[in-house]
């Protein structure tokens, strides 16, 4: 059997970097509340998780579940698109980010809307147009865009999910970016993954997905009858994953992906 020529990649703490850059935007922008005597690293923590808990209790939360759409990301996106759900997110997402911070600083006793407001769009300032790849990423894709087709397969609102790929140079190596938002559902529905083979022109032979999450990316490949190789690059995502099925294999660094894509079969 020939080995695998298509490679089906998640973004998000797969190739870029954005767990930590979301933490990151948070401190600077909490920067702003030392005059007023209030500690930055407290009031980061509490924006991420008031900005959770308001989500995920919003009246967009099942089209944001539907889209694949964090908290997050909606701190910072503008939800470019058409139809009724981009629509209501769109005028969601000012209440959404002010309340935020607002409960934000509740939390951490300084109640001032107007301050709230300044402090998500600095947010947004220290966001937006700051991403990075992860340091295995460039030498894989210059390996791999010699010999495999790639595609990005990526939960979130095309403005920002575009801008990452755009701003790190990734669509120098891809041939194909599905997007949740374009596609109208996120994984871990299978309608992403089989865009992207749409887009490729190929079956579900050709392909793997490769991605760091098993709820998203190894559920996803699995509904889409494609085999799934899980980036765990610390070891804790699959011991904290409550799924009932696991990825077909498991690496801990995406240096290791090349010579696993050649020599592996499909499963």
């Amino acid at each position: 059997m020939m080995a695998w020529r298509v490679v089906l990649i998640d973004l998000d703490d797969t190739l870029i970097s954005d767990t930590d850059a979301t933490e990151s935007a948070l401190l600077r922008a909490a920067q702003l509340a030392r005059p007023l005597a209030i500690e930055p690293l407290g009031l980061a923590a509490a924006a991420r998780y008031h900005a959770r808990e308001r989500w995920h209790s919003s009246p967009v939360s099942d089209a944001a579940t539907r889209l694949g759409i964090t908290s997050s990301a909606a701190l910072c996106s503008e939800f470019p698109g058409e139809g009724d759900e981009m629509g209501k997110l769109r005028d969601y997402a000012l209440e959404y980010r002010v309340g935020a911070w607002q409960d934000a600083l509740e939390a951490v006793g300084k109640a001032d809307a107007d301050f709230a407001f300044e402090l998500a769009e600095r947010f947004v300032v220290e966001r937006r147009g700051k991403h990075a790849l992860f340091e295995d990423v460039q030498p894989v894709l210059d390996s791999l865009a010699r010999t495999h087709r790639l595609a990005v397969v990526t939960n979130g609102p095309a403005d920002l999910q575009r801008e990452k790929i755009e701003t790190t140079g990734l669509e120098l190596y891809v041939d194909a970016i599905v997007i949740s938002t374009e596609v109208g559902i996120g994984k871990p529905a299978a309608e992403p993954f089989e865009r992207a083979l749409e887009l490729l022109e190929v079956g579900r032979g050709d392909a793997v997905v490769v991605g760091n999450s098993v709820q998203r990316d190894v559920a996803g490949a699995r509904a889409a009858g494609i085999p799934s190789v899980l980036l765990d690059r610390d070891g804790s995502v699959l011991m904290n994953s409550e799924e009932e099925f696991g990825p077909d294999l498991i690496i801990d660094s995406l240096l290791d992906l090349p010579e696993l894509l050649d020599a592996r079969p499909p499963v």
